[in-house]
């Protein structure tokens, strides 16, 4: 398998495609339907076909095989991309975009790469770090104006970052 670590939980994808979670769990960013802690590591659901897993602050991202967006866990700043600024405790797709390839989480923002090298993003957007030329919060994924042919990103505490292919 191979870890994501955040502050004060972990998450893991096995090859087999299932997720397992465990650690702190305040905000049901562990994706089990509760706010328990686990010591242990806990499947989320029955689902085996996750393929990427972002573990941010106090939420998730990941992204399952066939493209789709899913996202749990604090949702204050419209992180998560589904439209509202309600957390969840289970795994909600965000959308309904099935091209996916890539995602990063940082504090409150949260950014994806689709299979044409465009980048999206959403959350807090307080520095900018949405990338859209305003400081409004964006619930849903919103397109980075001028940024394509990009082949990996990264977010942080209030930034974005994008490694194009050239």
């Amino acid at each position: 398998s191979i870890p994501f670590a955040a502050s004060e939980n972990q998450a893991a994808l096995k090859t087999d495609g299932t997720l397992w979670v465990w650690g702190t769990n305040t905000y049901g960013q562990l994706g089990l339907g509760n706010t328990t802690q686990y010591f242990t590591p806990q499947q989320v659901g029955t689902d085996n076909d996750w393929s990427k897993l972002c573990n941010a602050d106090s939420y998730m991202l990941a992204l399952k095989s066939n493209g789709t967006l899913w996202g749990w866990g604090l949702n204050w700043a419209g992180q998560l991309g589904n439209g509202t600024t309600t957390s969840n405790n289970t795994p909600l797709q965000s959308g309904t975009a099935t091209n996916w390839t890539a995602i990063a989480g940082g504090s409150s923002s949260s950014v994806g790469l689709q299979a044409d090298g465009t980048v999206w993003a959403w959350g807090s957007n307080s520095e900018g770090q949405v990338g859209d030329n305003t400081i409004l919060d964006r619930h849903v994924p919103v397109p980075v104006s001028g940024l394509a042919g990009v082949s990996d990103l990264a977010a942080g505490h209030n930034h974005t970052l994008a490694l194009k292919l050239d």
